[in-house]
Order: C-alpha cells, then sequence, then structure tokens
C-alpha cells in the first residue's frame, strides 16, 4: 500500500512444507507423511480485483499454484506444465475441484525419532555428502546412496478425506489410511 502497488499485485503468502513439533513422535521439517503437519501449508492468495473468497476447505496442491498465477495474470501455461489452474476457485461461491495431492519426505539431517524401528533409513547427512569440486564448494549426495534415499522416504496421498501413507521398512512396508476430516490427527488406521 505504501508504494502504491496495493491495487495491482496479487500477492501470494505460501510455505514449502509445514514443521512437526513431535506430533506422532518425531519432528522437523518434511519428515513424516503420517500426520498432516509436513504436507499441509499456508496458501494464501490475494487478487485486488476480485472480493475475499475466505477459507477453501478442499486440498490444493502446490503443483497448481505457478498455472493459477499465470491465469490471474492472463498468460498461457506452457502446455507440458504439470498442474492446473484453480483460479475459478478463488471466486466466491465457486466449487473447487476434488484433486490427489501426493507428497513425500525430504532427507533427513538427522536420525529421526518417532518411525517405525525398522523403517529403512541412511547415513546421516556428513557419511551422505561430498565435495565433488571444491572450487565452487558445491556439495551433492555420494552416488552409492542415491537409490536408497529415495527408497527410504515415506509417501502419501490424499483423496477427499482419505489419506493413504506409505512407509518402507527393511522387510516390506507400513500401509496406513486416515480420514483427515474424522481423524485430523491422523491417530486411527
Amino acid at each position: 500500500e505504501d508504494c502504491g502497488l496495493a491495487e495491482n499485485t496479487i500477492i501470494v503468502v505460501y510455505s514449502d512444507h509445514g514443521m512437526e513439533f513431535f506430533e506422532h513422535e518425531t519432528w522437523g521439517q518434511g519428515n513424516s507423511a503420517v500426520g498432516d503437519f509436513s504436507p499441509r501449508v499456508p496458501l494464501l492468495i490475494r487478487d485486488p480485483r476480485l472480493p475475499p473468497r475466505g477459507l477453501v476447505h478442499e486440498v490444493m496442491r502446490s503443483i497448481d499454484l505457478a498455472p493459477t498465477l499465470l491465469e490471474l495474470i492472463g498468460a498461457r501455461t506452457a502446455t507440458n506444465m504439470d498442474g492446473v489452474s484453480l483460479a475459478a476457485c478463488l471466486a466466491q461461491q465457486r466449487v473447487c475441484p476434488t484433486l490427489d495431492a501426493y507428497s513425500e519426505t525430504g532427507i533427513w539431517l538427522a536420525n529421526i525419532p518417532g518411525l517405525p524401528e525398522n523403517h529403512l533409513r541412511y547415513p546421516d547427512l556428513m557419511e551422505l555428502l561430498e565435495v565433488p569440486d571444491y572450487k565452487s564448494g558445491t556439495l551433492s549426495i555420494k552416488t552409492q546412496y542415491r537409490d536408497l534415499i529415495h527408497k527410504a522416504k515415506d509417501r502419501m496421498i490424499r483423496h477427499g478425506p482419505w489419506k493413504l501413507v506409505w512407509q518402507p521398512l527393511a522387510d516390506g512396508c507400513r500401509i496406513l489410511l486416515f480420514n483427515v476430516e474424522e481423524d485430523p490427527g491422523c491417530i486411527h488406521n
């Protein structure tokens, strides 16, 4: 407002992942797919041309943010761009589509508490990293651990009120199913 941009600027407040504070006995950024604490992030969009919509209860996906903003500014999305525009959801009383949302955990910086005892794991951060180019100081993951990191990630998919969680174990996997409307804390499998 002080700069005179409030009437012609779309404002977006967004986060890449949430934080866990020992819900499900774990902590950190993006470490768990069991609760909704990592994949559930704030998304606020203010378009000065539209009246306030209010709270949207449907699942929104980060992959849809770019197509939505491109439509709002009147630009076309690339034909190979993933995601769909949710610009219509910003209009009052418009029904938003029901979209499946996928999430996976990131790279752990330390041994994560709260995971099943036989959860597939990989070495800590200092063992994972190497400096292939000392001149630039670039860090990379050691080649021998890349596949293991991918295999050790928890994954989840949301469809409406349902959340299916897959956790890799040393001897198979653990599969959990939650109704997040009836059980927002994802306590009852």
